[in-house]
């Protein structure tokens, strides 16, 4: 399956073949995308650092993510909640999806380390949000990560919808003008980012109850 995402890109490009090559070794499924995160490939580090291509990735799903969402609500401005499991990855990962996020004009409600339950009741419960945006890696090893999404029923994404994120997820890796968006995105300052990282715990209180 996505047997294409294997062929060499088109491109000179260090970066895009490094992705490219990287990608092989993820498992993409109906719950997201996962692999070892931690940057010493130990599926066991406690390392909380991440590579450059990982943290691309990392990004690219999130694009793809918002594409998704954007197509699925039909309207700019989908609102979702985002947050992640305790692994040491986790502040990497999402550090650059939020950045993705929140420059692809999604709402996004940050709440910080919490289990997956809580996040997806406090999707399903609510009334005004219409998605998720999930890190972790379940009950793998601490060194490995992932991300996974769900929509407004608070339900992680599965059959047709999760596919179709699979699918632009992994062509959006041969992208070599995605890659460039979300490599810029990873170091540009970003106004929204304080203000969302401020309300981390009001938001983080309302999905825990």
């Amino acid at each position: 399956m996505h047997t294409e995402i294997f062929q060499t890109l088109e491109s000179e490009t260090p970066i895009a073949m490094s992705i490219q090559n990287r990608i092989k070794d993820y498992i993409v499924s109906a719950s997201g995308i996962r692999a070892i995160f931690a940057a010493d490939n130990n599926e066991n580090s406690g390392v909380g650092e991440i590579t450059l291509p990982d943290r691309i990735i990392a990004g690219l799903f999130a694009l793809s993510y918002c594409r998704f969402m954007q197509k699925r609500i039909g309207k700019p401005g989908p609102v979702v909640a985002m947050g992640s499991d305790s692994r040491p990855t986790g502040t990497a990962i999402g550090g650059t999806a939020l950045r993705v996020l929140l420059a692809q004009g999604m709402n996004v409600r940050y709440c910080g380390i919490l289990p997956s339950p809580a996040i997806m009741a406090y999707v399903g419960k609510s009334k005004d949000l219409d998605g998720f945006f999930y890190i972790t890696a379940s009950h793998n090893p601490v060194g490995h990560n992932g991300c996974k999404c769900g929509a407004e029923d608070g339900s992680v994404l599965s059959g047709k919808d999760s596919d179709e994120l699979n699918s632009l997820s992994l062509s959006l890796v041969q992208d070599t003008e995605a890659i460039k968006e979300v490599t810029a995105l990873m170091s540009a300052d970003n106004d929204s980012l304080t203000q969302i990282l401020s309300e981390t715990a009001t938001w983080k209180t309302e999905a825990d109850g």
